[in-house]
């Protein structure tokens, strides 16, 4: 009997491995709501999806601003009359002052991503406070907006992160919907993908700035009309978490 346990530990133990494995690079590609309730219950101030019921779910794109492709995005949210919110870069911020104001013209609101596409996982609690700091100054300063909410690059951080968030009032956001789109996996999966994900009070994460982000807008078109579909509007993440708190 012994000998068989340790035959059958001897087996099981790669391929527990392996499962395991296979459930962490596949979460970055679909996250399904098990897997989303799991983390919403073991980092409880961490905002994956917003717990509502209203017909609504949030929108949000990551890295920009850049004239290449958030452009074509507010054309095609302006098409469709829907609101989403850009976790814009303080370095492209700069770079793009017009095109930021622009968003917020245009009814979008403007959250804090930082300086760099630097992870955030490799940053110590004073260049975390200090990063979010500056980008939330280079954001005000240009736009007159003050971000309420703040998404790690990378989505990867430690606990200081969190209190630094905390400290400058900012809540740390991350998502439900989200298909991995900067490792250009295919349209088609991405067309499936975000919309066979979305429900009241989803958090769907593109990215707009910075490489090349066509996957973006191409894709968008597909998730605003699976919105129609599923009677469910594109809102900004404030107002998505406004109507959570009504």
């Amino acid at each position: 009997e012994s000998e068989d346990h340790m035959r059958i530990s001897t087996v099981a133990s790669p391929l527990m491995t392996v499962a395991a494995t296979g459930i962490a690079v596949g979460s970055w590609f679909y996250q399904p709501r098990w897997l989303i309730n799991s983390l919403r219950r073991a980092l409880p101030s961490v905002l994956f999806h917003v717990p509502t019921q209203e017909p609504v779910f949030a929108l949000t794109f990551d890295d920009g601003p850049s004239p290449e492709h958030t452009i074509h995005v507010l054309d095609l949210l302006a098409e469709a009359d829907a609101h989403a919110t850009f976790f814009v870069m303080a370095e492209q911020v700069r770079k793009y002052p017009t095109l930021t104001r622009r968003i917020v013209e245009q009814g979008h609101e403007l959250a804090n991503h930082l300086v760099t596409n630097r992870p955030a996982i490799s940053m110590s609690a004073t260049e975390a406070r200090e990063a979010m700091r500056e980008a939330t100054d280079v954001i005000a300063d240009i736009s007159g907006e003050q971000p309420r909410f703040v998404r790690p690059p990378a989505a990867l951080f430690r606990p200081s992160f969190l209190r630094a968030a905390e400290q400058a009032g900012q809540r740390v956001v991350l998502g439900s919907a989200y298909a991995s789109d900067p490792l250009h996996p295919p349209l088609g999966y991405v067309r499936w993908a975000i919309p066979s994900m979305m429900r009241p009070g989803s958090i769907v994460v593109l990215h707009d700035g910075r490489q090349n982000r066509q996957l973006t807008v191409d894709v968008l078109p597909d998730i605003l009309a699976a919105g129609k579909r599923l009677a469910i509007e594109p809102r900004t993440l404030r107002a998505t978490v406004g109507l959570a708190m009504a």
